[in-house]
């Protein structure tokens, strides 16, 4: 008990500097702007709002996070739309 303990503190991590994205919807050839981001990591987990929005909406295709500055394509997700709609797997008895 008399011993104490010396603790290693890690150096924070390096991130690359945060910049400012375009949202882009692409499906069967074209584009649509969804919104812009600034300040958030370059992570296809930052697209998650925009991929629920159109799942609840029922589009397919893919959504990208495009870097403004140099237009590159820095994260991507597919969106595939879900085979059933609410409702169609509970019935009602006699339908």
């Amino acid at each position: 008990m008399g011993q104490k303990r010396l603790w290693k503190i890690r150096r924070p991590l390096t991130s690359a500097p945060l910049a400012t994205y375009r949202v882009e919807y692409r499906a069967e050839g074209t584009v649509r702007a969804l919104g812009e981001l600034r300040d958030v990591p370059a992570h296809h987990a930052t697209l998650d709002p925009f991929v629920s929005m159109l799942l609840r909406d029922g589009d397919g295709g893919e959504v990208v996070l495009v870097d403004t500055a140099t237009g590159a394509v820095v994260a991507r997700r597919r969106v595939r739309p879900f085979p059933s709609k609410p409702g169609d797997r509970f019935r009602p008895a006699g339908v």
